[in-house]
């Protein structure tokens, strides 16, 4: 796949059998000069779609997300950075502003506006941190939720980025049992306290608010009501799983 625009720029894209959105993902981000595709032991054909793609594949190690965008921050070799997920699409508006930002040497952190579509409806909006100057990144944090480490000021792209988090109720149950090993093992990993029932009640009830007050999902019928109850299941998942796993019940 040749890029109609070839810019200084490493594209790293974390993938966990991702075979389903991947190669969209990886079409629109061909304005980089490098890709470089960090698996977490895919099963499917996920490495297979991102070599013929022209990525470079190279092996997620542990589940936590820092260290995993951390090894594609030090394989890295161009002077800026885009990470992508792999259910990402960037748009061409979005790609020509990137290489306005890119050509007008202004370095920074970049927040872009993603737009988030659930089962075919438009969600909420948020801003994401996905572009950088290299030097201006020194890596990520976080053992669940990571963060980026950065120095200088953050900037803003207009033009958007697509998000699609699960297009049917199928391949969303099966992302979700995926990707709850990672969080129970992350969460034990990190010496989480001890499960009970009302840490789960907690949990549950947070996750719940969140979806209601700061997302206001309701906003979007009956869509975003499943959306809010999802939320809570897939967090009820994780922690049950820690529960599993943990030496102590109770």
């Amino acid at each position: 796949m040749k890029p109609t625009i070839n810019l200084p720029i490493t594209g790293i894209v974390l993938t966990y059998n991702s075979q389903q959105t991947l190669e969209s993902a990886l079409k629109s981000i061909g304005f980089c000069r490098e890709i470089i595709v960090v698996d977490q032991e895919s099963t499917d054909q996920t490495r297979t779609i991102a070599r013929q793609h022209g990525a470079k594949v190279i092996e997620g190690g542990e589940p936590s997300f820092a260290k995993r965008r951390n090894l594609g921050l030090h394989a890295a070799t161009q002077s800026w950075l885009f990470y992508l997920d792999s259910d990402e699409v960037v748009t061409p508006s979005l790609a020509q502003e990137i290489k306005q930002v890119v050509e007008s040497h202004r370095d920074g952190v970049y927040l872009i506006k993603r737009r988030n579509f659930f089962l075919g409806r438009e969600m909420y909006q948020d801003r994401v941190e996905r572009l950088f100057a290299r030097d201006r990144l020194h890596g990520w944090a976080g053992v669940v939720h990571e963060h980026p480490l950065i120095e200088g000021e953050r900037l803003s792209i207009t033009q958007p980025l697509i998000h699609r988090t699960h297009t049917d109720i199928t391949s969303m149950l099966a992302k979700t049992n995926a990707w709850s090993e990672m969080g129970a093992a992350l969460l034990l990993r990190a010496n989480h306290p001890p499960i009970s029932w009302w840490r789960l009640v907690r949990v549950a009830l947070t996750s719940w608010w969140r979806e209601l007050s700061r997302h206001q999902v309701y906003r979007y019928g009956r869509v975003g009501w499943f959306e809010a109850y999802f939320q809570m299941v897939d967090i009820l998942i994780v922690y049950t799983k820690l529960w599993e796993r943990q030496p102590h019940k109770t």
